[in-house]
């Protein structure tokens, strides 16, 4: 219905249209007072007309500006939750293009309210579920956070007083090495005594009846895409799983760029016994170093700002395109580029089940399961 792209300003054309048509309605109405002509029907018709199109052209400058603006602001500020997409761009689409298409349905759900046209009924997923050839399962931080292992988001998601996403960018690994890696040994070192909850045990029981093999394509199959960096999928036993934003447990050198898994704990002796509480200033020296090359280590995980990896992104859009049925998991789906998935799995007829606390108002879907997915997985799949 609406192409992608930056919205189109009202142009000087638009402009000298609304002009036009108000100095002529303006120059008729002046012209029937002053002079006293009766109003026949034929004047009273071309004033009507005009002056329709006078109002509609206003209207269509005042919805051009608004949408601008929205556009503007989306693309300077994180996405809001907002409601199905009419005719989103396509997953190769750019950012820009796709905040875009955000921002003029985040003005369409205020106009016209949020859709609820999902269903609740089991037996007809299952039967879809079983009928399924190609599987993909999209989880997020609300499958973790069943766990045990906090989110660090919304108004009380602080670390020491700092926000994660001041921390989970690059430009703050630069300023501050030290910081961002107690921040992420802090996590590392509680998520080690965290375990897989339900919800992931009961995908890995899937997985294996499904699709046994690692990350060899068959042709029924069920993959994990998973924007968390905890390794709780795998540590249930899935091994198809794409980790879409890393792993806390690798690291990548600064220098020479290798990945290396790294399960130490503490990571570095200087790293140890990290807390929410006290303040520490390790050297630079004291941090992870590369064994082969001597730079410094940072967490493999996509940050703020930075890009996904092409290879693990190029395999999942494949995946995306061309699945049966997407289970979202435990994921609001806001952040870029999961956040296009579920729309264009639903355009091209895909079935989507979100498995969430409260339905995501933004997701075009055909089931809605609510409650913990660590309880409503098992319920759903008792055979798993």
């Amino acid at each position: 219905m609406f192409g992608a792209g930056q919205p189109k300003r009202s142009g000087p054309m638009q402009l000298i249209f609304l002009f036009s048509s108000a100095v002529i309605t303006l120059i008729l109405f002046i012209y029937l007072i002053t002079h006293g002509v009766p109003w026949t029907n034929f004047e009273v018709i071309l004033l009507s007309i005009v002056t329709i199109v006078m109002i509609g052209s206003i209207v269509g400058f005042i919805f051009g500006a608004i949408r601008t603006y929205c556009w503007r602001t989306s693309i300077s500020t994180n996405p809001t939750p907002m409601t199905q997409y009419l005719n989103p761009p396509p997953i190769g689409s750019s950012e820009a293009e796709f905040q875009n298409e955000l921002a003029y349905n985040h003005l369409l759900q205020n106009l016209m309210g949020p859709k609820r046209n999902y269903s609740s009924d089991v037996a007809k997923f299952r039967k879809i579920f079983d009928q399924s050839q190609r599987v993909v399962a999209l989880t997020g931080a609300g499958i973790s956070a069943e766990s045990g292992v906090p989110t660090f988001r919304g108004d009380g998601g602080l670390w020491r007083q700092h926000q994660a996403t001041d921390l989970a960018n690059p430009e703050a690994f630069e300023r501050d090495p030290s910081l961002v890696w107690q921040f992420y040994e802090y996590r590392r070192q509680l998520v080690a005594t965290k375990s897989p909850n339900n919800a992931h045990l009961t995908l890995a029981k899937l997985q294996k009846k499904v699709h046994p093999t690692e990350l060899v394509r068959q042709e029924k199959y069920l993959y994990i895409v998973t924007q968390n960096v905890d390794e709780l999928h795998s540590r249930a036993g899935s091994r198809a799983v794409i980790e879409l934003h890393g792993s806390m447990f690798k690291t990548r050198c600064t220098g020479c760029k290798k990945v290396k898994e790294n399960y130490n704990n503490p990571i570095t002796p200087a790293l140890a016994n990290i807390t929410e509480i006290d303040e520490k200033k390790i050297p630079r020296d004291q941090l992870p170093h590369c064994e082969l090359c001597n730079q410094l280590l940072r967490p493999h995980v996509v940050w703020f700002n930075e890009s996904l990896n092409p290879r693990d992104f190029e395999f999942v859009v494949e995946l995306i395109n061309e699945c049966d049925l997407l289970l979202v998991i435990g994921t609001s789906s806001l952040v870029h580029p999961a956040n296009m998935f579920a729309p264009n799995v639903a355009r091209r007829g895909g079935t989507v089940a979100e498995f969430n606390l409260e339905p995501t108002t933004k997701l075009k879907k055909s089931f809605f399961f609510p409650g913990p997915c660590g309880e409503s997985l098992p319920k759903i799949f008792p055979d798993a």
